[in-house]
């Protein structure tokens, strides 16, 4: 499984607890949709946030490289 397929299963499982009966949300376990939604957001972007500038270089090179003609 792909990291997004994960975290939609996460969010999609949070969701369904929270619409069920069984949910306590005075529990201190207790985390809204949105709150694993907004989590879930973080830890997909936070990653390329991180990596891309480290790469850009070699990104703008290759761009570059490709681009001349001749």
């Amino acid at each position: 499984k792909t990291l997004q397929v994960f975290l939609q299963e996460v969010v999609n499982n949070v969701a369904n607890i929270a619409a069920s009966s069984a949910y306590d949300p005075d529990s201190t376990i207790a985390k809204s949709p949105q709150t694993i939604r907004s989590a879930a957001i973080i830890v997909t972007t936070l990653p390329v946030l991180v990596v891309y500038p480290l790469l850009q270089r070699y990104y703008i090179q290759g761009m570059t490289v490709g681009s001349v003609k001749g």
